[in-house]
């Protein structure tokens, strides 16, 4: 059976909740797999090479698959047969999920509790954190327990326990043979780490019960993989090996102990030390315990969670009846499945000129020959017969500040501006983690995308092959250490497939596939950016170095730094010799000026060597846009919208001719010039602009939308309100505009919204100007590039979108106007002000009320002024109207911190919304508010005094 064949049997045994068949699935596996992590198992699929690494990984997955679906299976049965005691959540490494071959901890704890266990084999604590799968299966099952293993994987994953310890010499003790600053930076890392996922845990269910634990201590064996190996190569007696374990077994418990005593009676350390015994005897490997040894952990475990929650025995209730499900089983699992035969990633050896020639091996298969063919004629030719055509091309594609670009293109000099560095990091943010699953939500493997466009992610085709395999795959932005090497706090994001065009994994491998622009805790793609995809070749000159942005093995975010150069370009193909591994399938190969010029796909293996590879190989962006462009003129509607998206045209992508005038020093490095050289292809956030009579016969804003007439709010004599064909407002689908005439923004905006026939609409569209205003009365992109201002919607995007779907999306169209946002920091514009802005909706569409919205900017003469463009408004202002069975009610709110806050100085610190009086709002903004403030919920209450309420949830919002 090939690991494709086990995972579809595992997944249909998974949705049929089929215990036997699971039985069956696990004689598949065979003791002696080549171990990939410290805490994985020791496993390996029948018929599969033990000791090839790449099978090694293809086990350690359907291994953890097959393992996670057996569990679902017994959890779910168990709680349908009327399981009556404490539910249990558990997440954890392979002292909670070891599969087959040994009865584990939480195998144990199975039999008196119901567990829902999400564990897997060689997990690590940051990617538990990233990925916070225990937060929904908190919530989903109401747990009242949760169970938490890990550490071991953070501090030996990469095989890194020597960089914890001195070289051994004479005369040493323990505490001289440790490198204390590591060995403390490691376990802070740690505790860190423990204390987001309690913290996390807590708050979704703040009735729960943490437990968790440090391991025994571990017993080193002679060349050991991971202790004992390690420790003998640093020369460290035998006899010292296992204190050291030893000891920092018990640093690490320390730490976690003192974790616990920050959340009494709410988490528990479980100290497992003695538990398993200190002969090797005891251990069925060096980090794992036999059979008795977890049965005693578990014994612990089970102890000390009736302990603290005082539960006795659950009674036993006899099982319900149900019936199998007996449909069609699932097909075509993801790209999870056929990524078990991904082309290889590798760290690559150093390139020899003696490979060309050599003998061929029988481990290369006609894919690889052919990729070896094209790699070896790169090597043997001295020069690109293109290379001064793409250098030409080259030359529009630098800096205007980077007068050295083409100096470095060719060998002659290492200097750079220092924002090269700055400039990588903010690109790097669209760089994201694609974690796959199977049916049933079993995580599977793991790939790398970045956003090339809004909404719109590029990986391989091996990654995601489908839409079926995108609708149930992730995109984890933020997995990655800070300045402080502490994890960030990541951002998951549903991969829906909406969009979705690809080419076969044999071909070009390569796939576009939409992502939802929101997640469900209200973050926004917005801040990470996107790379810009440039159509035209000459982005890689030979020799030129590249760098590429990954998740190898899954793991945080990485960069290969400029280590490597373009060793040629053939065909659909760059070669280069940046190093990947496993899970960078997917990454953007870049350029010096953070252009991807290729999409990486696989490494280029030795032609006599199985199991080493000489070089990487990347898909060129020019022959994917050929790719798009050739299924866009066939009539693809894909196609289509990804070009689109891109920003491209829809034109045969032809190069336009440029007439800029060299650079400085520019002729030094180009010979001969054409008069035709190609431009860049890039186009800005910006779309063009609409035609003028696009709202010929739309109203705008209506006053007679509520049971009362609400006029539109104006200041005194219409003071500073640019007026607009004898209007105070430029009217749009639904709502209005009124833009003040110095500061080129919105000083106020006003929609109506119907909550009984809201359409929320996938999220899409272009920022245009208005075509009503001279571009100079805007504020266009210029004010929001390469920053952490947020096109900050004045009129929320669903607001105005009602009525009929052809009504809505014209609405939605009118909201990505720079007339209608306003700069706003990304801590405003992605917080609590955006909750607020959702409760109202919410509200609307959950109570079948209409609201008018009011919205605006206090604009003040001590705003800071950015780039020279626009004085940014620190402090915003709303009013919500809505018709209730007890008549009109509204109520004012302010997103602030000078009014409210005087003693914060800087202007964009903890930015929160406060309830006040809409009199305020009228003085503070300089508005007539007046047909409102009748009917002000405020009244004579708490806020009449000008007293602020915090908004804090929706609760508070007042209607």
């Amino acid at each position: 059976m090939t690991p494709e064949e086990f995972l579809q049997h595992v997944a249909h045994a998974t949705e049929r909740e089929d215990l036997e068949e699971f039985e069956r699935l696990g004689h598949y596996f065979e003791q002696g797999g080549a171990q990939g992590h410290p805490f994985e198992p020791d496993i390996h699929l029948h018929g599969q090479n033990p000791d090839d690494p790449q099978e090694a990984n293809v086990a350690a997955s359907a291994a953890n698959a097959w393992a996670r679906g057996y569990r679902l299976s017994q959890f779910r049965k168990r709680m349908r047969a009327g399981y009556t005691g404490p539910v249990l959540v558990s997440e954890g490494d392979s002292w909670f999920q070891y599969p087959w071959l040994l009865r584990d901890t939480i195998d144990n704890l199975m039999e008196p509790f119901a567990i829902n266990s999400l564990g897997a084999a060689g997990d690590t604590l940051s990617n538990m954190l990233a990925m916070a799968e225990y937060r929904e299966a908190i919530a989903e099952h109401s747990a009242d327990v949760f169970l938490f293993s890990a550490s071991g994987n953070d501090v030996l994953g990469g095989g890194d326990l020597a960089t914890l310890l001195h070289r051994y010499q004479r005369g040493m003790e323990l505490g001289d043979i440790l490198r204390h600053d590591k060995v403390e930076a490691t376990l802070a890392r740690i505790e860190q780490g423990y204390m987001t996922v309690i913290r996390e845990a807590l708050a979704v269910r703040g009735s729960l019960r943490v437990f968790f634990h440090g391991y025994d201590r571990a017993v080193p064996r002679r060349n050991g993989k991971w202790l004992g190996k390690p420790m003998g190569e640093l020369g460290i007696p035998s006899g010292m090996q296992a204190l050291i374990a030893g000891h920092l077994i018990d640093l690490l418990n320390q730490r976690l102990h003192r974790v616990a005593n920050r959340f009494p009676g709410r988490a528990h350390h479980v100290d497992c030390r003695g538990r398993v015994g200190t002969s090797v005897g005891s251990w069925y490997d060096e980090l794992h315990p036999r059979n008795p040894g977890y049965a005693r952990v578990a014994a612990l475990f089970e102890a000390q969670i009736r302990q603290s929650e005082e539960i006795a025995p659950p009674r036993p209730v006899p099982p319900m009846p149900f019936e199998l499900d007996n449909g069609e089983p699932v097909t075509a699992l993801d790209r999870a499945l056929e990524r078990m035969e991904a082309p290889e990633e590798a760290i690559i050896d150093n390139l020899d000129s003696a490979i060309i020639g050599a003998p061929r091996g029988t481990h290369l298969t006609a894919a690889d020959l052919q990729i070896l063919d094209d790699y070896q004629e790169l090597l043997r030719e001295a020069n690109l017969p293109d290379k001064d055509r793409r250098l030409r091309a080259r030359r529009h594609m630098v800096p205007e500040d980077d007068e050295r670009a083409f100096e470095r293109i060719l060998g002659r000099s290492n200097l750079f501006p220092v924002n090269f560095l700055s400039r990588g990091a903010a690109k790097a943010q669209a760089v994201a983690k694609i974690q796959l699953f199977v049916r049933g939500g079993i995580p599977v493997g793991s790939g790398s995308g970045f956003l090339v466009g809004p909404g719109l992610m590029l990986t391989n085709n091996h990654v995601l092959s489908s839409r079926q395999a995108a609708s149930r795959a992730k995109a984890i932005f933020n997995y990655q250490d800070d300045d402080s090497f502490q994890p960030m706090p990541t951002q998951t994001f549903d991969i829906t497939g909406d969009v979705f065009f690809t080419s076969d994994r044999h071909a070009l491998d390569f796939t576009f596939v939409s992502v939802r622009m929101d997640n469900d805790r209200g973050e926004t793609l917005d801040p990470f950016g996107s790379f810009t995809l440039i159509e035209e070749s000459g982005k890689a000159v030979k020799g030129e170095p590249v760098s590429i942005v990954q998740h190898p093995r899954g793991d945080r975010k990485s960069i290969a730094l400029r280590d490597s150069t373009i060793v040629g370009v053939k065909g659909d193909f760059i070669y280069y010799s940046t190093d990947t591994e496993p899970g960078s399938s997917g990454a953007p190969v870049l350029n010096d000026q953070w252009l991807p010029v290729a999409l990486h796909h696989r490494s280029v293996p030795h032609p006599d060597k199985p199991g080493v590879w000489i070089a990487n190989r990347g898909i060129r962006i020019s022959q994917i846009f050929r790719a798009l462009r050739e299924a866009a003129a066939a009539g693809d509607q894909d196609a289509l919208e990804v070009l689109r998206l891109l920003g491209a045209d829809e034109g045969d992508g032809a190069a336009v001719p440029s007439t800029r005038p060299l650079r400085p020093r520019e002729d030094m490095f180009i010979p001969t010039l054409d008069s035709s050289l190609p431009v860049d292809g890039t186009v800005g956030v910006s779309e063009a602009a609409f035609a003028v009579d696009r709202w010929d016969g739309v109203a705008g804003y209506d006053p007679d939308f509520l049971s009362e007439t609400i006029a539109l709010p104006l200041p005194e004599g219409r003071r500073n309100v640019r007026e607009v064909n004898g209007r105070p407002d430029l009217p749009y689908k639904h709502f209005s505009v009124v833009m003040h005439e110095g500061r080129k923004l919105a000083m106020l905006t006003a929609c109506n919204t119907d909550g009984t026939r809201l359409k929320r609409l996938r999220r899409s569209g272009s920022w245009r100007l208005d075509p009503r205003l001279p571009q100079a009365a805007q504020i266009d992109n210029e004010a929001y590039r390469h920053n952490d201002y947020d096109r900050g919607h004045l009129v929320r995007r669903v607001a105005p979108m009602w009525g009929s779907e052809d009504d809505a999306r014209f609405a939605m169209a009118d909201t990505f106007h720079y007339t209608v946002c306003a700069p706003q920091h990304a801590r405003l514009n992605q917080g609590i002000w955006l909750e607020l802005e959702d409760y109202i909706l919410d509200w609307a569409e959950e109570n079948a009320a209409k609201v008018s919205i009011f919205t605006g900017p206090l604009f003040r003469a001590d705003d800071p002024v950015y780039r020279g463009l626009v004085q940014v408004p620190a402090d915003y202002w709303k009013v919500a109207v809505a018709e209730t069975p007890a008549g009109l009610r509204a109520v004012g709110y302010l997103h602030t911190q000078k009014n409210l806050i005087p003693t914060v100085d800087e202007a964009f610190g903890d930015y929160r919304t406060h309830r006040v009086p809409i009199h305020v709002l009228a003085e503070l903004s300089g508005l007539d508010l007046s047909a409102v403030q009748g009917f002000d919920v405020a009244g004579g209450g708490f806020e009449a005094m000008a007293a602020p309420r915090e908004v804090r949830g929706p609760e508070d919002i007042g209607l």
